[in-house]
């Protein structure tokens, strides 16, 4: 009762204060709510202690007193319970009110961090911060999902509960963010995550004002449309402020060189070198090994630290680029057509699943308990092996005088065939020779 009074005032002074508030409409509410309970347990007690008074004015002041707080207490209930049902909309407004403050506080982190004044709270990390806005922006995922549920169902109820949950989440990624924008030492990081969360509010805000709009016209066919457009805009907003991570970035950056490389291999000219054929096989061999090997730790370090992961992301892009640089020397140094179009397609393929590996690492390292990720990440790595090993066949095949060698060997095979079916003839005829 001490507890829940002084909030119950403060509700109703808030309430008069901001009248156009909903976010003081709802704590009004809540703090009404919160009241009635312990208020009854007074008022029983009281009831039982009644006739124990001995001081019969006394015991009179009581009584009144009891039937009084009884009555405002059935006045409180009604009320509160009428304005309850009446607040399904004032969810989604109280919402769009914590989202406009969270960005007033995005703005301050901003601002502090241009000046060198975010600093980190006790015990918050570099690590832990980038994992909590990984964790944090998933939840915010999830939220939004359940509203566009709610709001596709036209269940107002389950809007209100999934407004004040998305809400909630976002609260979280506004902490989270100011978290890792205290641990980095590099402003722009520092910039870009704050700037990517406030896109994820502004984002979020339309959902918000889009769901709103389709419960007050749930008939309105192109509810669904304008709902999903709004919700892939969050996704792209949420997606962008986890990539802005320090440690993402690292991973970005060696798909972005997998990407550009894979451009350098549409083209046809090829790198020059003094070096033999066997000698440039054999560094090739040597890198198709690095380039194994990074695969392998990536997988490892996708389960482990942020720090982890970009470290082997930069190690697997080093060891790529030595591999398709070996591998275009290789095709150049080839004077058959088809063989440098064999090599180079060897090479697509290469960059084509080196791509899919690294997505797969930054998508398990960013959810390591989604469902399936780690499976994707196992076939990708795969691949990556699968297709090395498909390369390096081509190349050992295609060195010089081995196509010779093979159509040497093809032709004498040819030749022994050719004899051997003369033989079965000759042995045939022999019997009809003695016969005749």
């Amino acid at each position: 009762m001490n507890e829940q009074l002084p909030l119950l005032i403060q509700g109703f002074r808030g309430s008069e204060t901001n009248q156009d508030s909903a976010t003081a409409q709802l704590q009004l509410i809540n703090a009404s709510k919160e009241f009635i309970q312990p208020a009854s347990q007074l008022v029983s007690a009281a009831n039982a202690a009644a006739p124990t008074v001995g001081d019969q004015a006394a015991s009179m002041n009581m009584n009144q007193a009891v039937k009084t707080m009884t009555t405002a207490l059935a006045e409180l209930r009604t009320a509160s319970g009428k304005a309850e049902e009446m607040c399904i909309s004032l969810e989604v407004d109280a919402a769009l009110d914590q989202l406009t403050e969270l960005d007033r506080e995005l703005e301050e982190y901003r601002r502090a961090a241009d000046s060198g004044n975010l600093v980190p709270l006790p015990g918050e990390t570099v690590e832990a911060s980038a994992m909590k806005l990984g964790s944090t922006s998933k939840n915010v995922g999830s939220a939004m999902a359940q509203l566009l549920t709610a709001a596709s169902q036209g269940n107002e109820n389950y809007v209100g509960v999934a407004a004040r949950d998305t809400a909630n989440a976002l609260r979280m990624l506004t902490e989270a963010t100011r978290s890792v924008a205290s641990t980095s030492e590099d402003i722009e990081v520092r910039r870009q995550v704050i700037d990517s969360a406030r896109d994820v509010i502004d984002k979020s805000t339309h959902l918000l004002e889009e769901t709103k709009r389709a419960m007050n016209d749930p008939e309105n066919p192109e509810n669904q449309a304008r709902l999903n457009q709004v919700a892939k805009a969050v996704s792209s907003a949420l997606n962008s402020c986890v990539n802005a991570l320090p440690r993402q970035r690292d991973v970005d950056n060696a798909i972005r060189q997998i990407t550009d490389s894979s451009q350098e291999l549409a083209s046809t000219k090829y790198p020059s070198t003094d070096r033999t054929f066997q000698e440039i096989q054999i560094e090739n061999n040597n890198a198709a090994v690095n380039l194994n090997q990074a695969a392998s730790d990536i997988v490892t370090a996708s389960r482990g630290t942020p720090k982890q992961l970009a470290e082997s992301s930069r190690e697997y892009s080093s060891s790529y680029s030595e591999f398709i640089k070996s591998g275009l020397t290789m095709a150049g140094l080839s004077k058959d057509g088809d063989t440098q179009n064999q090599i180079v397609g060897g090479l697509k393929n290469v960059s084509m699943v080196s791509s899919k590996l690294l997505l797969a690492a930054k998508s398990v390292s960013a959810n390591p308990n989604a469902p399936n990720t780690k499976n994707l990440l196992s076939q990708a790595a795969r691949a990556v092996t699968e297709s090395i090993n498909q390369l390096i066949n081509v190349c050992t095949v295609s060195a010089p005088g081995q196509k010779g060698c093979d159509n040497a060997l093809r032709q004498i095979q040819g030749i022994l065939n050719i004899i051997a079916d003369i033989s079965k003839v000759t042995v045939l005829e022999k019997p009809r020779t003695t016969m005749q």
